[in-house]
């Protein structure tokens, strides 16, 4: 999903979700062979730091992706009309 929107919506927007679902399961592994970009998925921070570490390690382009719920939070975020100045610890 889109995370950070989908946050928004559920924070200051009383759960009203559009448009941050997509409508089909995307293969971002096949996407990046398909550019000739090696690629990784990861659940766990131990594997997110592996595989970070390895992307740093090889010098060339790389993705992670790092599956997470889609229910977790990031903060602190900054609020709707907020300055940067003006963060959000959810």
């Amino acid at each position: 999903c889109l995370g950070m929107v989908r946050q928004w919506q559920q924070l200051f927007y009383n759960q009203r979700y559009s448009s941050t679902l997509a409508p089909v399961s995307m293969d971002y592994v096949l996407f990046g062979k398909a550019f000739g970009i090696q690629a990784t998925v990861v659940t766990t921070p131990e594997e997110f730091k592996d595989a970070f570490s390895q992307a740093l390690d090889s010098q060339q382009a790389r993705l992670i992706v790092a599956k997470i719920c889609q229910d977790d939070l990031v903060t602190p975020m900054i609020a709707p009309n907020a300055t940067l100045d003006q963060y959000v610890k959810a």
